[in-house]
């Protein structure tokens, strides 16, 4: 075992820490669905001058203050009681984990966001899906307001005026993007990713969103063949244990 290794399993803390980090590429592979793609940063123990810290929320800022609990004690001599606190948290991570994978993809992608990015609080991020089929191609997605928002699907969407909310009530259908705006290059290889706002093509009257530009070029060099697929695989993804 590597020197740093060896060092760092000293303390049965650390021990805890390496074995979580330990799951987590098992996991990711156990399950694709976006639901187990949140970050193990949640239950990951941090040691710091005021004892070991468990985080019970995102990593929001430097400090790491957003809901933690902070547990006192000497890191590197951590008592049976925090050893059974990182236990405790070691062993809801992994539950929590494969009860993810088991429940039902939602229909509509809602960004969860991470230690960079805020979740979203409406459905493609709250651009104005109705303005997308009067842009030219390449243009940025336009934003909607607050002032006009429709519930659908049980996500909120946003639009930029009150003629394109009543466009989407009259026909949700023919706006909102195909997959429920996950990736549609992905959707046609049976999985799930991200539909990124501003990757975004009309094509035969629908709104299709991809996860980066690379994979949309991919996707136009077989848009026939890959809608087709990806048609095949939607909504029965969502099912999928």
């Amino acid at each position: 075992m590597p020197r740093a290794t060896a060092k760092r399993l000293r303390s049965p803390i650390k021990r805890a820490c390496f074995a979580l980090e330990a799951f987590e590429p098992l996991l990711i592979v156990i399950s694709d669905r976006p639901a187990v793609w949140f970050c193990y940063w949640q239950h990951i123990l941090m040691h710091d001058k005021s004892g070991i810290r468990i985080s019970c929320g995102e990593r929001s800022s430097a400090n790491w203050t957003n809901n933690s609990k902070v547990i006192k004690g000497d890191g590197m001599n951590a008592g049976p009681k925090t050893m059974r606190v990182a236990i405790v948290s070691i062993l809801s991570f992994v539950v929590c984990s494969f009860a993810a994978a088991q429940a039902r993809a939602p229909e509509i992608y809602m960004d969860k966001g991470g230690v960079f990015s805020a979740a979203w609080e409406y459905a493609v991020g709250g651009y104005d899906v109705v303005a997308y089929f009067l842009l030219e191609e390449g243009r940025a997605p336009v934003a909607g307001v607050d002032a006009f928002v429709a519930d659908y699907k049980g996500v909120r969407w946003r639009f930029v005026s009150a003629e394109n909310l009543a466009k989407f009530k009259a026909n949700p259908d023919q706006y909102r993007p195909q997959y429920g705006g996950y990736c549609a290059w992905a959707m046609a290889r049976d999985k799930f990713a991200k539909g990124d706002p501003k990757v975004w093509y009309v094509y035969d009257g629908k709104l299709f969103l991809n996860v980066s530009q690379r994979y949309k070029r991919e996707w136009l060099a077989n848009i026939n063949r890959d809608i087709a697929r990806a048609n095949t695989n939607w909504p029965k993804i969502l099912d999928r244990p």
